[in-house]
């Protein structure tokens, strides 16, 4: 009987708790909305980006299934009202824009890496010469071939690969090749190594970034209008996302 009273008494202080509700001050709108930037970016160098857009206090919590329910529940037409999802735009062409300007930056820097020395009047000579070597040796290898002296022949071969290669290092040294890439979605520098193995698509900040472009994309096209539900029972949303954390505009 005792066990049974407790069961009871368990029951009834769950009946007399307060509900919670997706439009309470301390839920995430973004997350309720179907995507949180700070859960995809916890943990990376890219979360600053999003501190910069939603403020270094931002302290909400993931809604609940049931308020996810709700949520869904909805019809489109009452979703707008809140709009919830015409700010998770906001705040995500925020970021975007973050990023690009972090891509423009990264073209910058790889211009300069890569920009051309000019040649002084002895490199050019010696690229000359090296052409100059390279051709005579390509001449020889051909006539010593037709002539049925295969060894000699792949010497010339040889020799002409060597400069060659010469002129490869003297070309490098005036027209540098970038070790890094600027990656088009995340802003990353990543290394051409990381690229040919197809290393830079594994990354949780690409594919942050990816799903956060995505989502852009969806809700430019929705374009979800501002809310035209100030308040409800519990308060005005955009008031009570500034008295918790400072809002984010």
């Amino acid at each position: 009987f005792g066990a049974g009273k407790e069961r009871n008494l368990g029951a009834e202080e769950l009946a007399e708790a307060p509900r919670t509700h997706f439009s309470d001050p301390d839920v995430c709108k973004l997350a309720l909305c179907g995507l949180s930037p700070l859960e995809l970016l916890r943990g990376t160098k890219s979360v600053s980006d999003v501190y910069r857009v939603l403020g270094p206090e931002y302290r909400l919590r993931a809604p609940d299934a049931a308020e996810r329910a709700e949520w869904a529940g909805l019809s489109q037409r009452d979703r707008d009202s809140y709009g919830y999802e015409h700010e998770l735009r906001e705040v995500l062409e925020r970021l975007v824009a973050e990023c690009d300007r972090r891509i423009a930056r990264g073209h910058e820097r790889m211009e300069r890496v890569t920009q051309a020395l000019p040649w002084t009047p002895e490199e050019v000579a010696e690229r000359e010469d090296l052409e100059r070597r390279e051709e005579e040796a390509l001449v020889l290898a051909q006539a010593l071939g037709e002539a049925g002296d295969v060894d000699g022949a792949q010497e010339a071969v040889l020799r002409a690969e060597g400069t060659q290669r010469l002129q490869r290092d003297l070309e490098r040294k005036h027209c540098p090749e970038a070790s890094e890439e600027v990656c088009e979605i995340s802003g990353l520098l990543v290394s051409v190594e990381e690229i040919a193995k197809g290393q830079d698509l594994a990354g949780r900040q690409y594919k942050g970034w990816k799903r956060i472009r995505e989502k852009l994309e969806e809700l430019r096209e929705q374009n979800p209008p501002p809310a035209s539900r100030r308040s409800n029972s519990r308060g005005g949303y955009r008031e009570r996302e500034r008295d918790h954390r400072g809002g984010y505009r």
